[in-house]
């Protein structure tokens, strides 16, 4: 049962959040440098930053800079 969720999870769910939500190589970047900013912990805190910060200025950012609109 693990095995079978764990590939269902690495087919189809990782590519498509990956590739369809944020842009690769900001994807590589955050991998790469979480560790050296977070230590060990950055491994998983890095791509959770990144997600953070893309959607705040994706989401939030606009209405901050336009708060009539």
């Amino acid at each position: 049962m693990n095995l079978a969720f764990d590939n269902i999870i690495r087919i189809y769910v990782r590519p498509s959040l990956s590739g369809r939500l944020f842009p690769i190589g900001l994807v590589m970047f955050a991998y790469l440098l979480g560790p050296p900013i977070f230590g060990w912990y950055g491994i998983f805190l890095g791509p959770f930053v990144m997600v953070v910060v893309v959607q705040f200025f994706r989401y939030r950012l606009p209405f901050l800079l336009h708060p009539n609109n």
